[in-house]
């Protein structure tokens, strides 16, 4: 298969398999994992999750045509597409749904957030118990000192 040689590079191929993502993440069987094996009270959810994310990002490249012996072990959906299309408005907004992409986020970007720059206004937290995200910005309560904040994770 030609087009498995460079898949990355394959542009059509690439939204193929983000389209294809986006459907088994809508499945009884994506949901269902979910269920079994990502329980938020256990250490070990983020990784539950990215085990699952890698699950169904390697479903979609096969279905798309991808050569099983060119996925790499954690390939994710959103990795593989930027890789090569970082700078394409098609593919990075293809991804929206599965992952939100800040324009900082991107690989081989330069940093566009400094020391001594104004917060962004898209960075957010999220509240583990309620669920309601709480933009940085609005944490900010003397501006003309910094704001530190200390997080930590279940794991």
């Amino acid at each position: 298969m030609a087009e498995a040689d460079h898949f990355t590079k394959n542009k059509s191929l690439i939204i193929k398999a983000i389209d294809r993502y986006k459907e088994l993440s809508k499945s009884d069987a994506y949901q269902k994992m979910f269920n079994e094996k990502a329980d938020p009270t256990k250490p070990d959810v983020v990784r539950a999750m990215s085990d699952i994310h890698v699950h169904f990002t390697k479903q979609a490249l096969k279905d798309a045509g991808v050569e099983t012996s060119q996925i790499p072990d954690d390939a994710m959906i959103e990795s593989v597409a930027v890789i090569n299309f970082a700078d394409d408005p098609e593919v990075v907004g293809k991804l929206k749904g599965i992952l939100e992409v800040p324009e900082r986020m991107l690989p081989n970007r330069k940093p566009r957030v400094a020391l001594g720059d104004k917060v962004p206004e898209d960075v957010e937290l999220v509240s583990m118990e309620t669920g309601k995200r709480i933009p940085v910005v609005d944490l900010i309560i003397n501006k003309d000192r910094p704001l530190l904040i200390i997080a930590s994770s279940l794991s």
